[in-house]
């Protein structure tokens, strides 16, 4: 459903974060009672761990549950982090590729984690900074933005330099482009 699955971005892309029905339904605007009846459906599938507090109950994602690394790499690739950046990156025209790496690309980041964000190409600078700046806000994490043009990538790639042969091997969710655009830039 399409509550289940605004709710399950929120907690996939805050895998350390606590939250309480209240707030969720402020968050997603959907009804309160739509927000208790998926919560409680999430827990019984045990993809959601819960415990009291006073009158409140909060609500965790079971980041031991089987599913988890999937339905994570799932949500950032289609609902969550993802679609927010592909879009303020999309937006931009000059970019020839642009991916997340490091610990977000590889599943083992933390709520306060900053997201890696390479951009390939000649984009228009202070579209791309303000693009950033709202994704930062709606996501509520830094966006660390390292960019280069096709002619540096290209001298950087061929003389082996370390960052970009990290790069390379590194695990990435491609935003615009794929493996390919880095190989023929």
């Amino acid at each position: 459903s399409k509550s289940r699955a605004r709710l399950l971005t929120i907690f996939l892309t805050h895998p350390t974060d606590e939250f309480y029905a209240q707030r969720l339904t402020s968050m997603t605007g959907l009804a309160e009672s739509s927000v208790r009846y998926e919560l409680g459906r999430l827990e019984r599938l045990g993809l959601l761990l819960a415990r009291k507090a006073g009158r409140e109950k909060y609500y965790r994602i079971n980041d031991r549950h089987p599913l988890f690394p999937e339905l994570k790499q799932m949500v950032y690739k289609t609902a969550g982090l993802g679609e927010i950046l592909r879009q303020a990156v999309g937006g931009v025209s000059g970019v020839d590729a642009a991916f997340i790496y490091g610990s977000v690309a590889k599943g083992g980041e933390r709520a306060a984690s900053d997201i890696d964000l390479f951009v390939l190409g000649r984009p228009e600078q202070l579209r791309l900074a303000a693009a950033l700046h709202e994704a930062e806000g709606r996501l509520g994490r830094e966006i660390n933005l390292a960019t280069m043009g096709p002619d540096e990538w290209r001298r950087r790639r061929d003389a082996h330099e370390r960052f970009i042969d990290e790069l390379l091997r590194s695990q990435k969710i491609f935003l615009v482009g794929d493996e390919q655009s880095l190989r023929r830039a």
